[in-house]
C-alpha cells in the first residue's frame, strides 16, 4: 500500500542476509520523506574503499518487537565519517515476513485495492427507493457476484466486491456504507515477488488505459502458501493531481461493461503478450503517467516512437519509413470509423518533419515541423490513434471500436468531431 502520510517508525535489529553483523537501527517511512533505515553503524565498517556495488542490498532483513520485517530495493549510503552512522533508503517494505532474496517471496495470492477500479466496473449493490422528504425510504443492497477479468496459464484475476463502513449502535443516528471492489489475483503455482510486481504493473496499466486517467495502488496485500494472514506491502507511489471521484463512461476509452462479452480475452492477451507489446505500453504509460513533468516534444516523441513500434508488430517487421507507417494506421484507423476524411494524410508530412526536427534540428524540416503549443493537439492525435489500434491488436472488432471512439469525449473534442 502506499506510505502513510503520518511517519511510522520501527526499532529494532537490521542485517543483511549472508553477514551475521546485526545493527540497532530504527525503519521510518512516510509519503513524504519516502522508506529511511537509520543504523547506528554500517555493515561494512571495516574501510571505505569497499565497491560502490556492495553498497546496494536486494534485502535488509529486520526484528523488532512488532514482528518481522524485510525491506527490498536497499541502497546503503556512505557511514558518517565521525560516528559511523548510516542511511539506508528501500523501494518496499514488507511487514510480517523474512526472506533471503526476493526469488524466495513467493506469492500464492494478492488482494489489490486500485483507484477509479469502482468507476470502471459499474456495479453496485444499492437499491434507493423513495426521495428525500418522503417516508419510507428503503435502502437494499444485494451483494454483486465476483467478475471473472481472466484466466491465463499462471493466473486468475477476479473483481471481488465488499461492503465497508458498517457500525452498530444502541440507537442509530447515522451510518455510512460503501461497496469497495477490490483485485483478487491468484497464481496457479506461487509467484516470484519480481514477477508479481511486474504482473501488477500491468494490471495498473490496463485499467488507466480504459479510464484514461492515471490509476493509483492504493493498498496491498499479498499471501503465501505458508501464512494465512496478508503481509503488509508498503511502496513509495508518484504523486498526481485529485483523483476525480466519478469519470463519465463518455470521458472512458471503454466500461468494463462495454467489454464483458471479451474481457477475458482482451485481458489474458495484455498480460501474456509481452514481449511484442511491451515497449508500446512502456511508452505510452510514460506518456500517460509523467503527462504534467513531460515537455511537449518528449510526450511527442515518445508517442510517435509507440506508433511506430506498433506498426511494426501489427503490420510488418519490414523496415519502412515513418511516412508510410502513420499512412498505413491512418488509413485503417479512417476505414473503422467510416470516415474517409478523418485525417488528412497530407498532415503526414508534417508528423515526420516535426520528428525530426526535434531529433534533428535540421533545418530543411523546420517550415513543416509544430512547434510549442502546437504540439499538444499532435499528441492527442498520437494517443488516439494508438488506442485504436491496441483495440483491433487486442481482437475487438471495428463495429464496437467504432462505437467506443465515437462516444469518447477527448476524442471527439481533439479531432473536433461534433
Amino acid at each position: 500500500m502506499p506510505l502513510p502520510l503520518d511517519e511510522k517508525t520501527i526499532r529494532g535489529f537490521w542485517r543483511i542476509p549472508g553477514n551475521d553483523r546485526k545493527l540497532k537501527g530504527t525503519l521510518s517511512f512516510s509519503e513524504t520523506k519516502g522508506i529511511r533505515l537509520e543504523l547506528e553503524d554500517n555493515f561494512y565498517p571495516e574501510s571505505y574503499s569497499v565497491p560502490p556495488s556492495t553498497r546496494y542490498h536486494e534485502v535488509i532483513l529486520g526484528d523488532s518487537g512488532q514482528g518481522a520485517f524485510s525491506l527490498y530495493g536497499c541502497h546503503e549510503g556512505l557511514p558518517d565519517f565521525f560516528t559511523g552512522q548510516c542511511l539506508c533508503s528501500a523501494d518496499f517494505v514488507f511487514d510480517g515476513v523474512h526472506f533471503e532474496n526476493p526469488e524466495k517471496l513467493v506469492v500464492k495470492k494478492t488482494h489489490v485495492n486500485m483507484s477509479l477500479l469502482h468507476e470502471w466496473a459499474g456495479k453496485t449493490g444499492f437499491t434507493i427507493e423513495g426521495m428525500r422528504g418522503e417516508r419510507p425510504i428503503r435502502v437494499t443492497y444485494d451483494h454483486p457476484d465476483s467478475v471473472r477479468l481472466a484466466s491465463t496459464s499462471d493466473c486468475t484475476i477476479n473483481i471481488d466486491f465488499l461492503l465497508a463502513g458498517l457500525t452498530r449502535t444502541r440507537i442509530q443516528r447515522e451510518i455510512s456504507l460503501h461497496q469497495v471492489p477490490r483485485l483478487r489475483i491468484e497464481f496457479n503455482n506461487e509467484s516470484a515477488w519480481p514477477d508479481v510486481w511486474r504482473k501488477l504493473g500491468r494490471v495498473q496499466l490496463f485499467l488507466a488505459w480504459a479510464v484514461s486517467w492515471p490509476v493509483q495502488v492504493q493498498a496491498l496485500d499479498i499471501f503465501t502458501a505458508a501464512t494465512q494472514l496478508p503481509i503488509h506491502t508498503y511502496f513509495r507511489t508518484q504523486a498526481y493531481d485529485e483523483i476525480p471521484r466519478f469519470i463519465a463512461d463518455e470521458d472512458m476509452l471503454f466500461t468494463l461493461e462495454d467489454v464483458s462479452d471479451g474481457i477475458e480475452g482482451y485481458f489474458a492477451k495484455w498480460l501474456e503478450d509481452e514481449i511484442d507489446i511491451f515497449p508500446v505500453l512502456e511508452l505510452y504509460s510514460r506518456d500517460m503517467y509523467d503527462e504534467n513533468h513531460l515537455s511537449l516534444e518528449l510526450r511527442y516523441l515518445s508517442l510517435i516512437q509507440a506508433t511506430e513500434i506498433l506498426h511494426s508488430r501489427m503490420f510488418t517487421a519490414r523496415q519502412r519509413k515513418l511516412a508510410c507507417r502513420l499512412e498505413d494506421m491512418f488509413d485503417i484507423a479512417s476505414k473503422v470509423l467510416d470516415d474517409e476524411k478523418w485525417f488528412d494524410g497530407k498532415e503526414v508530412d508534417s508528423f515526420v518533419a516535426t520528428r525530426h526536427f526535434i531529433v534533428h534540428r535540421n533545418p530543411d524540416y523546420e517550415t513543416k515541423a509544430k512547434k510549442g503549443i502546437e504540439l499538444y493537439p499532435m499528441c492527442q492525435t498520437l494517443r488516439a490513434l494508438i488506442d485504436l489500434h491496441l483495440l483491433r491488436w487486442l481482437g475487438m472488432d471495428d463495429g464496437n471500436i467504432q462505437k467506443l471512439m465515437r462516444r469518447n469525449r477527448h476524442f471527439r473534442k481533439t479531432l473536433k468531431k461534433p
